[in-house]
């Protein structure tokens, strides 16, 4: 087969696994975000500062979300910025994805990346956010990072028993392909596919493009 059918389907799958990963985690996660939120905000006990905080920080974020939608985008950002700064973790998570969201709709990959970025080296959110955020930048820069700089990235998402193990797992893979490196994709996809903990809907986009290039 030609290397431009090969990589016509490696970008269809591509653009399916972007999609496929939203759907299926995009909303949980900014659903678990937004109730760290109101977890906290409502948690028995606060101050009445405290407690006013967490309301002021969410009159903001609306405030941005409005302003996203009457395409007033730089008014956004400055909003934006300030909860991404203002220490308020929900928020912070919020806000910082919305940002790299805002760039990329304006076509600033690298802009979006350099957010993504700056919230996993500045924040003290969880883990779990700040890997995601590593995996969203991964998938940003797929078309033009080494496969060592994409490795760099995903090192620790690769790790067993993390819970972006496989999708990071399937991403070094693709990058290895993209970057001619097929000995190595193949080997990657062959530790997916065998593996009995990785997700049906992995193994079979896995499973898809290793009949293409095989």
């Amino acid at each position: 087969m030609s290397n431009e059918f090969i990589r016509e389907v490696d970008e269809d799958l591509r653009n399916q696994q972007l999609s496929d990963f939203w759907k299926k985690y995009g909303k949980f996660i900014i659903a678990a975000a937004v109730l760290i939120v109101l977890l906290v905000a409502g948690f028995q006990g606060l101050g009445k500062y405290r407690e006013s905080l967490y309301l002021e920080q969410a009159d903001k974020y609306a405030k941005a979300l409005e302003q996203v939608k009457t395409f007033d985008n730089s008014g956004a950002v400055v909003t934006l910025n300030e909860l991404t700064a203002s220490g308020v973790e929900g928020f912070e998570i919020l806000s910082a994805f919305k940002l790299a969201e805002i760039e990329l709709g304006k076509g600033n990959t690298e802009a979006a990346v350099e957010v993504l970025d700056n919230f996993i080296s500045t924040s003290d959110a969880d883990k779990v956010y700040k890997e995601l955020a590593g995996i969203q930048a991964a998938l940003l820069t797929l078309d033009t990072a080494s496969y060592d700089q994409i490795s760099d990235r995903l090192a620790a998402m690769t790790a067993n028993g993390n819970p972006w193990q496989f999708l990071a797992q399937e991403l070094l893979a693709l990058s290895a392909l993209k970057n001619g490196n097929t000995e190595e994709a193949k080997r990657l996809m062959t530790d997916i596919s065998q593996n009995l903990e990785a997700p049906e809907n992995v193994k079979q986009r896995i499973n898809q493009l290793m009949g293409v290039i095989e």
